[in-house]
């Protein structure tokens, strides 16, 4: 418990450094931890596609890793951004995956970051009859469907 009552300690820091009000939660999630924010205007920590999420969730995994000295797997989700995205990157993927069922040529998704190509990657894992290949160079990678 000592963990997550320093995860909670930084979480606080870093949105009062930031003269943010917000309410927070923290709680186990898998091998880590998932933090949990409610505010009055998400927008402003979510950012554009979750790019000013996916910084703060790297700056406070950078701070708790300096505290305790090891890695701890930190998520930070802002009013439940995190799983309304997931249900966009599925319908994305499996529009995707019926484009090139339907075209036989290959569709690439537009840029993404590691974690929501990750998502598409799972989602068309189990497909028979496409694959997904992740393509290009950082920031502008993304992820390519076509026919096995």
């Amino acid at each position: 418990m000592a963990q997550k009552n320093q995860v909670e300690t930084l979480a606080k820091k870093i949105f009062s450094l930031l003269a943010i009000p917000v309410d927070l939660t923290v709680a186990k999630q898998n091998e880590g931890w998932l933090i949990s924010v409610k505010m009055e205007n998400p927008a402003l920590l979510i950012g554009f596609h979750g790019e000013t999420l996916t910084g703060l969730q790297l700056v406070l995994s950078l701070m708790v890793y300096r505290q305790l000295g090891e890695w701890v797997r930190l998520t930070v989700d802002v009013d439940g951004y995190l799983q309304r995205r997931r249900e966009i990157l599925e319908k994305m993927a499996l529009t995707a995956a019926q484009r090139v069922r339907f075209s036989q040529k290959p569709y690439s998704l537009p840029p993404m970051n590691a974690r929501e190509r990750r998502i598409i990657h799972l989602i068309l894992a189990d497909a028979p009859d496409v694959q997904t290949e992740s393509q290009g160079e950082e920031p502008q990678r993304g992820v390519v469907v076509q026919l096995k």
